[in-house]
């Protein structure tokens, strides 16, 4: 498997090889995450289970992913989004099983009201 560095590089090519990484991340289970020069980008493997039990939820700045199946929780991933990021216009795709979560720098006010975040799920 390709093998990133630490530095800080904003070429396509790598860009495009670390995209490709982290989804192979999500395509075996784990969480992944990538920051690029504007975006987080969060990938959660969720293949076999319905979206319409995916849940996703901000708060102060703590992002919550469930995911639920006959009223039962089965995943649960929290995280905390650093100042900077706007929580305001976070997008969430879901794709054969994969969702990714994508928050966008820049923000121009802090979010202090809980609210949810709709999925796109594409067919």
């Amino acid at each position: 498997m390709y093998k990133t560095s630490t530095a800080n590089v904003s070429s396509p090519l790598y860009n495009t090889l670390r995209a490709y990484e982290n989804l192979l991340k999500a395509a075996t289970g784990e969480v992944s995450t990538t920051n690029t020069n504007r975006d987080i980008v969060e990938y959660f493997n969720f293949a076999g289970y319905d979206p319409a039990g995916l849940s996703i939820t901000v708060k102060d700045r703590t992002v919550s992913v469930t995911m639920s199946k006959n009223d039962k929780v089965v995943s649960r991933e929290d995280f905390n989004v650093a100042k900077g990021y706007d929580l305001e216009n976070i997008k969430a795709d879901y794709k054969f099983g994969l969702l990714t979560l994508t928050i966008p720098t820049q923000a121009t006010k802090e979010n202090t009201q809980p609210r949810s975040v709709s999925v796109n799920v594409v067919a």
